[in-house]
């Protein structure tokens, strides 16, 4: 979740020790440029984006695979693949950040006064697994949008502080 004022989406990597980031829609070197136009299987409900940077010693692969069938009932499942195609090993840990803010009262407003606050860091599903989860308020509608993440890797957090994300 980013800074109020604007909806907006973006994600990239960072490497954990160098600091070095790229990002998707950001200009050259930093970009993660799409490799693999959207591939839509059901037009606005499942697909996937790849796109490739290099970085950190190599060259990264980022695919996006979104599946929508069921969004009435389970919302959109997102799976984040990140794959080392170069010729030799990264020179660091490579990280993982996305960052949304969802603008629920953009539409009332004319701008965005969402406010976003952490729900659960690391909490257990019923069947065992961590998630991580976000949720967004309007400040006029009441309305609310959860974003929910799931993760093994003991680094992952959620963030409502748009400073926390390494750029």
């Amino acid at each position: 979740f980013t800074t109020l004022g604007s909806s907006q989406q973006f994600f990239g990597l960072t490497g954990a020790t160098s600091g070095t980031s790229a990002v998707n829609g950001a200009s050259a070197p930093n970009d993660i440029t799409t490799s693999v136009s959207n591939n839509e299987v059901d037009a606005d409900r499942v697909g996937e984006w790849v796109g490739e940077v290099a970085m950190l010693g190599t060259t990264l692969r980022v695919s996006k695979r979104w599946d929508g069938k069921y969004a009435d009932d389970n919302g959109f499942f997102v799976t984040v693949t990140v794959t080392n195609i170069g010729l030799s090993p990264t020179n660091d840990d490579v990280l993982y950040f996305e960052a949304m803010n969802p603008a629920n009262d953009a539409s009332l407003l004319g701008g965005d006064s969402t406010f976003n606050s952490v729900t659960s860091q690391g909490s257990f599903t019923s069947d065992g697994v961590p998630y991580y989860q976000v949720t967004a308020r309007g400040s006029v509608s009441g309305a609310d949008t959860a974003v929910y993440y799931t993760s093994y890797d003991t680094r992952s957090f959620v963030s409502s502080d748009a400073g926390s994300l390494p750029l």
